[in-house]
């Protein structure tokens, strides 16, 4: 693998997992007609034994596991996270609300799944007056991604529980808003959580009829700066991979 632009151009398309510029080669899942793609491209696929294994185990709880994605009790599922935002708005009502802000595409969509409501925590001193500065954080978008949800929602769980002990932290929640979308992508999030290596959405009127591919990839659907700056592709949403 000699050539940065097609590696560039590859990785924009099928998010690999790895890529190794100075050691010559990336890290992919691919099934049998993308393995086909990537010799027509000039690479020389191998498989990696130990990660397809990994990705063919069935997602079971670890022995004793009660909470927590399963066979992985580190991160939160959906259900769990909203939980844990409901507990910090209970625990801190003039830090914290918990407010819908719309409907993923299950719940918008007849015939499908129910859906969630797409929710954001916000977190600031209520009694002190704005406007204030916002950030806002939008977690989880790549579905698969589970760590992003996890470490926004624990960044939640510091603010509430250090404001009025912490000198940062009391400055910060009075003078600043935090609005944190913890799972942006619930619908495709609970695909994963079932077992499935899920990125995108779960669209399925996107023009691909194949359920293993179809949705929308959501960080390359905003409109600001679109392809301005690498990371994007002119490859359909519907053709690239899940």
């Amino acid at each position: 693998m000699t050539d940065r632009d097609q590696v560039n151009r590859l990785a924009a398309e099928r998010a690999p997992w790895e890529v190794h510029h100075d050691q010559g080669y990336l890290v992919i899942d691919v099934d049998r007609a993308g393995w086909r793609d990537l010799v027509a491209l000039g690479f020389k696929p191998e498989v990696d034994a130990v990660r397809t294994a990994e990705m063919r185990r069935p997602r079971v709880s670890l022995p004793g596991q009660v909470n927590g994605i399963p066979g992985f009790p580190c991160y939160r599922t959906v259900e769990e996270t909203f939980t844990s935002a409901q507990a910090i708005v209970a625990a801190h009502p003039t830090l914290a609300t918990w407010t819908d802000i719309g409907d993923s595409w299950e719940k918008v969509t007849p015939g499908g799944l129910p859906g969630y409501d797409i929710k954001v925590l916000k977190l600031t001193n209520s009694a002190t007056p704005g406007p204030k500065p916002i950030l806002i954080i939008n977690a989880a978008i790549h579905a698969r991604e589970y760590t992003t949800a996890e470490l926004v929602t624990r960044f939640a769980e510091a603010l509430a529980a250090n404001y009025g002990n912490n000198a940062d932290v009391t400055w910060f929640l009075d003078h600043q808003e935090v609005h944190l979308v913890l799972h942006a992508n619930p619908d495709g999030r609970k695909k994963a959580e079932m077992g499935q290596l899920w990125r995108k959405n779960t669209d399925n009127n996107d023009g691909c009829g194949d359920p293993n591919n179809w949705g929308v990839d959501l960080n390359r659907s905003y409109p600001y700066n679109w392809g301005c700056c690498g990371g994007s592709s002119g490859v359909s949403r519907s053709a690239r991979r899940r």
